[in-house]
């Protein structure tokens, strides 16, 4: 608080100064924070999200706070009538700053409701509502801007457990750059989850794509291990490549795994190799019938 003091003092206390000294992990007294708060007049949703991530707050300061924050209906009603939802098709430098603060606000104040609601009811209950939001007649790429925030903290939340890997899934999926603002090493642990999660629940070609997509967060050996998971469950459940197209894939996915599994040992490029030749000889298995079915067909 010391360097705070310093800079009202001194008439220099910018937004971004209260906020980055709001957001400092030292700063942990509620009597600071709401000193901040109230001297500043910083935007409740910033205060929700710092009580939160305090933990252990008293509910009447919590209830106090989050209670000034704009509703969700209201929200809405106001990212439609300011603009954000053209914010790409201005070329227009101060309109174009002016709709950027706002997308930054809007952004805080539903990423602030989404906190409490998680918090209040469960990462069920945060899905319904992100659903909710994610289906607004607004430009698809303005709507993963305006939800980023809200995305992350849910996804964070989802993936803790694999009861909710569901919805972690359904996030990743609406939004591939979101694990992006993941650390290096939590985005490497969420991929191989899903991914494992994918494989327990029969979805191969889900997990292939978690795979190819990602395979910059994994080692070489993991994406390589990963990938003949994946191929093994393909060739052992014939079903899963009835399709022509299906078989397509496969053939396209080993080809991209032997691609990228450099610096991994011969063991697991001779596997790979061999499951490759197992398609082509599921390939050759299904021409042959075909063609034995059209000659009797004569």
């Amino acid at each position: 608080m010391t360097f705070y003091e310093k800079l009202k003092i001194a008439d220099e206390l910018t937004k971004d100064a209260c906020l980055a000294i709001l957001f400092n992990r030292n700063l942990t007294s509620y009597a600071d924070v709401e000193k901040i708060a109230t001297e500043t007049a910083i935007p409740a949703s910033y205060i929700v999200t710092k009580l939160l991530q305090l933990g252990n707050q008293p509910e009447t300061n919590l209830q106090s706070w989050y209670a000034k924050v704009p509703s969700v209906s209201s929200l809405w009603s106001f990212i439609a009538d300011s603009g954000v939802s053209e914010l790409r098709k201005t070329w227009n430098i101060q309109t174009l700053e002016y709709s950027t603060q706002s997308l930054q606000q809007y952004q805080m104040d539903l990423a602030a409701h989404m906190l409490w609601n998680v918090r209040k009811h469960g990462v069920t209950k945060g899905f319904e509502m992100w659903s909710e939001w994610a289906n607004k007649n607004i430009s698809a790429a303005t709507l993963k801007q305006l939800l980023k925030p809200s995305s992350l903290q849910l996804l964070q939340r989802a993936s803790k457990s694999s009861d909710t890997f569901d919805t972690a899934i359904c996030i990743v999926e609406w939004d591939e750059s979101i694990l992006q603002l993941l650390s290096q090493e939590s985005r490497r642990q969420l991929i191989l989850d899903l991914v494992d999660h994918c494989m327990e629940t029969g979805k191969a070609s889900q997990a292939a794509r978690f795979i190819q997509l990602n395979h910059g967060a994994l080692t070489p050996v993991e994406c390589a291990r990963y990938s003949e998971m994946v191929l093994r469950h393909w060739i052992s459940n014939m079903a899963d490549l009835k399709n022509p197209g299906s078989l397509g894939k496969a053939k396209s996915f080993v080809r991209w795994a032997l691609e990228h599994c450099e610096g991994t040992d011969m063991h697991t490029r001779c596997s790979l190799e061999r499951l490759k030749h197992q398609l082509v000889e599921v390939g050759l298995d299904r021409k042959r019938h075909h063609e034995h079915s059209s000659a009797f067909d004569v």
